[in-house]
């Protein structure tokens, strides 16, 4: 970096000579202040840099937590949706949209909850007649929080395919685990049928 310093002009109070010594001074300064200048430049550079990182890093880690809560409340509000839209407005269709786009924010989610969004997903396939599609649903949310009612439920997809014996295989696990109010036909069907160890 170049720097300019005004010579005094000779005259009577400031003489030729002194005026080259001060500039020679001058100039020899100017090289130390140079050294000093370009090492404090680099501090500073240095200093910007690493506020900008934390400042950035700070950022980002707001905006994670806001994603987070967004999520959630996207995920409330898209398993209400996807709750009205099967119970009330008989909407099947978007019913399965909305509880897998609510299904795939889980992370976030109480554990019963995303239990409940695949047991939900699993009736409005059901009522859509696509009973393997149900009995996945209802199988992933018994693993995730086991409910009795949901191995009747299978059980009634299983005889919708036409197999008794699967059937009568997962009303019997939901009359061991204690769903009590199964329909006595049901089971009734299941009594001429052996039953096989499992």
């Amino acid at each position: 970096m170049e720097r300019f310093f005004v010579l005094p002009f000779p005259s009577a109070n400031f003489p030729l000579s002194y005026t080259v010594d001060k500039f020679r001074s001058r100039s020899t300064l100017s090289k130390a202040s140079d050294n000093y200048f370009n090492r404090y430049s680099k501090f500073m550079k240095t200093l910007i840099s690493v506020f900008s990182i934390l400042i950035l890093t700070s950022c980002f880690n707001n905006k994670n937590n806001e994603l987070q809560s967004t999520d959630s409340q996207n995920y409330e509000n898209l398993s209400e949706l996807a709750e009205k839209q099967y119970q009330y407005d008989k909407d099947y269709k978007n019913s399965i949209i909305n509880f897998t786009k609510a299904i795939k924010l889980h992370p976030i989610n109480p554990v019963g909850k995303h239990a409940e969004d695949y047991l939900f997903r699993g009736l409005v396939k059901k009522e859509l007649g696509d009973f393997q599609g149900a009995i996945k649903d209802y199988t992933k949310s018994i693993k995730i929080h086991e409910i009795p009612a949901t191995f009747s439920r299978i059980g009634d997809c299983w005889l919708s395919l036409n197999d008794t014996s699967k059937a009568c295989e997962f009303w019997r696990k939901a009359n061991i685990k204690g769903f009590t109010n199964q329909d006595t036909t049901k089971l009734n069907l299941c009594k001429e049928l052996p039953i096989t160890p499992k």
